[in-house]
């Protein structure tokens, strides 16, 4: 056991855990076989900020009670789900958030929490037993309550401080927009001083939850600019999340670039109350499934695989590369150990 640990660079278990995973890849890559290994899961809209790029805290909408979330949990387990990101909104909004992740974990399920972080510090001892945790900054002070509100950067990085000092994964995630075109530098060397990976993406086209234009979309040569910016970072050692092939795929927002896509095949999206989409980003949500009406398997095994050509979601361009077995993607997984 100790000569795999050294040779693989990674524990036992968690090598067991990628062979796995790879076998799951070559059954849906050679075979077709829809295997739902990684579940994107909204538990609520609702959020304490309202950030000027996303429209999902508008939407409002009914979410699942405490009991129908753990009964479709216990299908996920059936259906052999392995990882679960929980997002919003705002998941730590909801006062059952640690019942829902001690569940998931006691189901055998990889929890990721998405946050904006500005409630870590009050809920960290609900949710302290998730596999890791993605808090959203995007720049300096001025920057960030600009596009997020007045006090937010303060808060997450006193977040940020506090997680540092505990026994568990996180990292940065920036999205970038019209307000921080300028702040790359910053926020890498933000990162740089915390010791934590930092993941990048552009805002959406569209608000996310609508069909609205979002205003706040980054200028193109001032985007292309930045991308170059975080390429050169990251060959220059800083600890930049995205591969790549993950940057490369996202240098060419918003113009169109297609990729081969798992959404459908090996992951899936649900929303707070229990559809279920291949991809919530897919153009205007066009087939979907119910949980509640037909139960996960069945939701998930109705749904057709997404083909479009406009992915520009960081952690699902990166999983459709490590799916198609790209290796810079997978090597960058390995050293971030991302699984």
């Amino acid at each position: 056991m100790n000569s795999l640990n050294q040779y693989f660079g990674v524990k036992p278990m968690k090598l067991f855990s990628y062979l796995s995973m790879a076998k799951t890849l070559l059954k849906v890559n050679f075979f077709k076989i829809k295997i739902p290994l990684a579940v994107s899961w909204a538990l609520t809209y609702k959020c304490n900020l309202s950030c000027e790029y996303c429209g999902l805290w508008r939407k409002g909408g009914v979410d699942l009670s405490t009991k129908q979330v753990c009964r479709v949990l216990d299908e996920m387990q059936e259906a052999k789900v392995k990882y679960i990101s929980f997002t919003g909104g705002e998941p730590l909004i909801r006062d059952d958030i640690g019942v829902i992740v001690n569940y998931a974990k006691l189901k055998g399920i990889s929890v990721n929490l998405n946050t904006n972080g500005t409630l870590l510090l009050n809920k960290f001892e609900e949710i302290k037993n998730v596999d890791s945790i993605q808090v959203s900054l995007d720049g300096d002070e001025l920057i960030n309550d600009e596009a997020r509100g007045g006090g937010v950067y303060k808060t997450v990085i006193e977040a940020l401080n506090f997680l540092k000092n505990k026994n568990i994964k996180f990292r940065i995630q920036t999205v970038i927009s019209c307000f921080n075109r300028d702040c790359i530098d910053y926020i890498c060397e933000l990162s740089k001083r915390l010791s934590v990976p930092i993941s990048f993406q552009p805002a959406t086209e569209k608000l996310l939850g609508s069909q609205l234009d979002n205003p706040c979309i980054p200028e193109i040569l001032r985007y292309a600019d930045s991308i170059k910016n975080i390429i050169i970072k990251k060959q220059q050692g800083y600890n930049i999340f995205n591969s790549f092939a993950g940057l490369k795929h996202l240098s060419y927002f918003p113009s169109k670039k297609k990729m081969k896509c798992m959404a459908g095949l090996l992951c899936c999206d649900v929303e707070p109350d229990g559809k279920i989409f291949a991809c919530d980003r897919y153009p205007y949500h066009r087939q979907y499934g119910d949980i509640l009406k037909t139960g996960f398997q069945n939701a998930f095994n109705s749904l057709r695989p997404v083909s479009c050509e406009h992915c520009w979601c960081a952690s699902q361009v990166e999983f459709n590369y490590i799916a198609s077995f790209n290796i810079n993607s997978i090597l960058n997984m390995l050293n971030n150990n991302y699984l």
